[in-house]
Formats: C-alpha cells, sequence, structure tokens
C-alpha cells in the first residue's frame, strides 16, 4: 500500500514513523525522520509479511474455553472454534474483547485468526440478582452500611486481597445493595478459598435474624437466629469442604437444601418462624476465605436432586 502524511507543521525537529497493520509484522518496525522538515519527504519505505506466529489468548471466570485446534500460535488465516464449557450451576451468557462484529453470543464461536486477539468468556448463575467480586481496597472490618450489612454484632470478617476473610466471632453478613429477592425463593453461592475455620451462607438476613447454612470441621450445620438470639440446629450431617469449593444455600417452597458444587449435600424444611430476608454469608473465628459471593431466585429443584430430610439431636453449631 500507499501512504501519506499531511499537514506535517513547519521546521517539525523529527518524526518516528510507526506503521500496523493487523496479522502482519513489519519491517523495520519504525522509521525516523530527521528534521527540520522543510518539504515533502519520500522513499521512507515498509515492508509487511504475513504473521505465522498470531496468538489466541482465552479467558475465562466460573468455566473455560476450548479450542478447536488448541496450538500456542496459529498461521495466519485459520479458523479457530471456540466452545464455551461453564462450570456447575452456570451458563454461557455472552463473549468480549476481539470478538467479531454481531457474534458476540455465539456458541460455538468461530473466528479467523488475522491478527492476535484475546476474547473472554462470560458465565453466569441462572436468577442471579445481586452479585459482589469483592475486587476493591482492603477494609478492616468490612464496611456495613453500603451494600452489606449485619443482623446483630458480634464477629467481623475483613476484605484483603479482593477476598473475605473470617477473622474474629460469629460473623453474619446480609446483602441489601441493589436486587429483588423473592422471600420463598432465594439462593446464595460463594467460591471457598480456603476451607479452613468455618465458612457458610445466609438466607433471610435482616436485623435480628438470619438463616445458617455453614460447614465447620467435617460437618454441615443449619440453624438459625431470630432477635438477635441462636435458636439452634435445624439439621446436621458430615460433609467436607476442599479449597475451591462452590457452596450454595437455597431456599425453594419451605424447603432448605445446602449444595456443594452443584450437588445437594442436605435438606430440610423450614420450620423456622423466619419469613421475609435477604441472602449473604458467614464466617466463624478465623482460617476461612471466600470470594464471588451471588445471590438471587433459584431455579425449581428437580426430583432427583432432592435428598429425603434429615434431622439430628446435636446441639453444637460450631
Amino acid at each position: 500500500g500507499v501512504y501519506s502524511l499531511a499537514g506535517v507543521p513547519a521546521d517539525v525537529t523529527s518524526i518516528v514513523l510507526t506503521p500496523t497493520l493487523a496479522g502482519h509484522t513489519m519491517t523495520p518496525l519504525t522509521r525516523t525522520v530527521v528534521g527540520p522538515v522543510t518539504g515533502n519527504v519520500t522513499g521512507e519505505d515498509f515492508t509487511s509479511a504475513v504473521s505465522a506466529n498470531l496468538v489466541l489468548t482465552t479467558l475465562a471466570s466460573h468455566g473455560s474455553v476450548a479450542s478447536d485446534p488448541d496450538q500456542p500460535t496459529y498461521s495466519f488465516g485459520t479458523e479457530v472454534v471456540l466452545t464455551p464449557v461453564a462450570d456447575g450451576g452456570y451458563a454461557f451468557a455472552s463473549w468480549s474483547g476481539d470478538v467479531p462484529a454481531g457474534h458476540g453470543t455465539d456458541d460455538p464461536l468461530i473466528v479467523t485468526m488475522d491478527q492476535d486477539r484475546t476474547i473472554t468468556a462470560l458465565f453466569t448463575f441462572p436468577g442471579v440478582t445481586a452479585s459482589e467480586d469483592f475486587n476493591r481496597p482492603n477494609e478492616s472490618p468490612l464496611v456495613v452500611g453500603g451494600n452489606w450489612q449485619q443482623p446483630f454484632g458480634g464477629g467481623n470478617v475483613n476484605l484483603t486481597g479482593n477476598q473475605i476473610v473470617g477473622t474474629s466471632g460469629e460473623a453474619l453478613y446480609y446483602w441489601q445493595g441493589s436486587g429483588s429477592f423473592d422471600n420463598t425463593r432465594q439462593f446464595a453461592r460463594a467460591r471457598v478459598v480456603q476451607a479452613g475455620g468455618q465458612v457458610g451462607l445466609v438466607l433471610l438476613g435482616a436485623s435480628g435474624q438470619a438463616l445458617v447454612i455453614s460447614w465447620h470441621n467435617g460437618v454441615l450445620y443449619i440453624y438459625w437466629y431470630s432477635n438477635g438470639t441462636y435458636r439452634g440446629n435445624l439439621t446436621t450431617t458430615p460433609s467436607t469442604l476442599q479449597n475451591g469449593d462452590i457452596i450454595e444455600a437455597e431456599l425453594v417452597n419451605g424447603t432448605i437444601y445446602a449444595k456443594r458444587n452443584g450437588s445437594v449435600v442436605l435438606s430440610v424444611a423450614n420450620t423456622t418462624t423466619l419469613s421475609s430476608g435477604r441472602p449473604g454469608f458467614e464466617t466463624f473465628q478465623v482460617g476461612a476465605v471466600l470470594d464471588d459471593w451471588a445471590a438471587g431466585t433459584p431455579a425449581l429443584p428437580s426430583p432427583i436432586d432432592v435428598f429425603p430430610y434429615i434431622t439430628s439431636n446435636e446441639s453444637a453449631r460450631h
């Protein structure tokens, strides 16, 4: 091709020329025209060659991307098929980045490698009406009064390194930011970064009250508070968390479900007096770290996912 630069100021001391063409490598990479420039300049030529080492970078959170062919680099013009693969409970929503116009929701997505591309697959959890990734400056303790509120005083957590870190006492939080919730059908979920200590989720959280689904030392507890007072366990069962697990708490038409990595671990009838409130999260003392909290309205459970009610005479919750 041919290029020209018009309107160069008189007596400019120098001009650096750096041409670009998607999918091509330029030789040389730059040229410098030494001034003062007092007239037309010719002969500052570049040679382009089709790149044989184009890079495709795929990113995803709550899922992954399968590339076919899957190669470290691609020749110019290679077609690559990108297939989104959602984590349990999530669904593919869209693509972002260097995506061909009009193809932001294609599944699969076909791209032609005519340039380096970075493409991100976006996944959502069906029914989510509120979420928090905690990607902001540290807060010690987590600030309440904005998106988060506590049913009553006692324990606290810190926001450290874009994650929630348990620090002291029974720390209960419920969401009071934007988003609507159904009092008869609601869920909360989070990713357990570090499974030490006690970590869990809150349903029907409000001033003085909370329904808590929590894991501690290989046991899953479902218990509740009202008027700022601990009212006891509804049920318990053995269940051990691992770092990286996704935990979920659901209330669906009078039944409470506890899930780990998308599978129901325990269910029990909601025999508490709690009838309204908002979802949140919980830690007890130190050792637990969580992230990627989300909440909203769950889909109705499939009968094959529902375990029989399990009751227990356990009196301890921690």
